[in-house]
């Protein structure tokens, strides 16, 4: 049996991934993402920022990326909609 991804780790139905992406640059503009960056217990670097879907509400995203020392460095190795919305 297969389990089925947790809700929280899949965006709305109806996107395309061109707007998923674009949700993605949104919450993670530019490297300043608007809830900034935290690192988790087992070391990875994680962010976390908002972004709205195409009908105005909006969306927390988080991910994680690349260990820079400036944070305008660093890059998305990943991302999935927020367990916190």
């Amino acid at each position: 049996m297969i389990d089925k991804p947790l809700p929280h780790t899949m965006f709305p139905r109806g996107l395309t991934p061109a707007q998923v992406k674009q949700l993605a640059e949104e919450a993670w503009n530019g490297g300043r993402p608007f809830y900034g960056y935290y690192t988790e217990a087992d070391g990875r670097v994680a962010w976390e920022g908002i972004a709205s879907l195409p009908d105005g509400s909006p969306i927390r995203i988080s991910g994680h990326v690349s260990k820079a020392t400036n944070p305008v460095d660093r890059s998305v190795l990943h991302y999935y909609p927020s367990e916190e919305q």
